[in-house]
This record gives C-alpha cells, structure tokens and sequence, in this order.
C-alpha cells in the first residue's frame, strides 16, 4: 500500500540484449475494486526534454496524457495543471493536445451495473458499455470541464484535446482480442434500435465465430 504524502523512489537493473530491443519500466497498481492496471514510469525528464527539442525544431504541439482527477462531486485538475506549468517553461509557445482518459470512474459503474461491458460468458469488466446514453452523456459533460478548464487557464495554449478510452485508449472494445462483448442490456437495446426489431437477439458467440461464406461460394482470381 502506497501512503499519501511520501515519495517513492524505484530503481531496476536491465541485462545488455544480444538484440535492438527497448526497455519500459512499469508498476503494476491494484484498485480497491480489483482492477489490474499497468503504470509505466512517466519519464517526466525524457518528455520535457523531447519538448525542448522538438520546439527548437519548430514544432510547438504536445501530446501527453492527462492526469485528472474524476470524483463523484468534483474534479481535479492540479495534476493536469502542474504538469502543463512544466511543458511551458520548457517551451513558452506550446500548443497542448492533452490526451484524455473517458472511460467511466469506478464510482460511476458502481451505480449503474447495467451500463457496465459485458462478455459472452456472461462476466462483466469494470468498463462502461459505449452503448450507454447515460455513460455518453456523462463522458460528453466530463470531457467539456476539462476542456472549458483549459480554455480559461491556458486559452493561448489549448489547441485540442485527443479523447482516449476502452483498450490502450484506442478505442476497439475492452478485451476485444481475446472475449466476445455485446451481451450487456444496453447493447441489446441499440442492436435492436438500429434494426428497429424490438425482439431481435445479439448473436451468440458461437454464431459470430461460425463462418459466413461457403466454401463453394468464393471465386478465386
């Protein structure tokens, strides 16, 4: 458990490879829900030097993820702040692009267990389904703080944001790779809106792995 307050300092030892390769030092981080997240060390002195050196090449934009603080009555923007206080003194003429998390809090899913993912197998992950009107609205209003936030404390300096969520922020459905989603009943109830059948049934999983085509079907060039 980590205390409020302290500082940590972590240090590891890297073996010489016998191959180009890449190092990416990471701590693993356990919410009280239970969720698993993987925390790569920010780096903050290889990014502020790569925004000097990209503003002494002319490039003024900056992309960086955006550490804000999502509770249940309030948000917190003094890390976002603190950290855009460094990008400028690095470079006076920067242009932010904050990168911003809109996956929903775990407060939000706590009160809203039908709007949560759900899996074929009927298990269901602590991510909002993109079906949710309500998950929408509340990503929409999320996202408009933020950026009415940046607009009044750095108006010469916002340039946009990048809306990030679901798997690595890239927006393809959590777990995709590996789990069939699409079970949960807000899912259910835009597939059925969208082929205006009120008793239209998602697909099991093993109809959306059987095969489309028959063999005989497909011509070959």
């Amino acid at each position: 458990a980590f205390r409020k307050g302290v500082t940590y300092r972590f240090s590891f030892e890297a073996e010489r490879l016998d191959r180009p390769g890449y190092v990416l030092p990471c701590v693993y981080s356990v919410s009280p829900e239970g969720v698993h997240r993987a925390v790569p060390f920010d780096g903050r002195d290889v990014f502020l030097s790569s925004v000097g050196k990209a503003a002494a090449a002319g490039v003024d934009f900056v992309s960086f993820p955006a550490e804000v603080r999502w509770g249940e009555k309030s948000v917190d923007f003094s890390a976002l702040d603190a950290l855009i206080g460094e990008i400028l003194s690095v470079n006076p003429h920067a242009l932010l692009v904050p990168r911003l998390p809109l996956d929903a809090p775990a407060w939000w899913l706590r009160d809203h267990p039908d709007d949560r993912m759900a899996f074929g197998d009927g298990t269901r992950p602590q991510m909002a389904s993109v079906s949710s009107r309500a998950y929408r609205r509340l990503a929409v209003d999320f996202a408009e703080r933020v950026v009415r936030h940046l607009m009044e404390r750095f108006p010469r300096h916002f340039a946009g944001i990048h809306p990030v969520g679901q798997n690595t922020g890239e927006w393809f459905y959590f777990q995709s790779w590996k789990r069939q989603c699409g079970y949960d009943p807000r899912t259910l109830e835009a597939f059925r809106a969208h082929l205006g059948d009120a008793a239209a049934a998602v697909p099991t999983p093993q109809e959306r792995l059987a095969p489309v085509l028959d063999e005989r079907t497909v011509a070959f060039n």
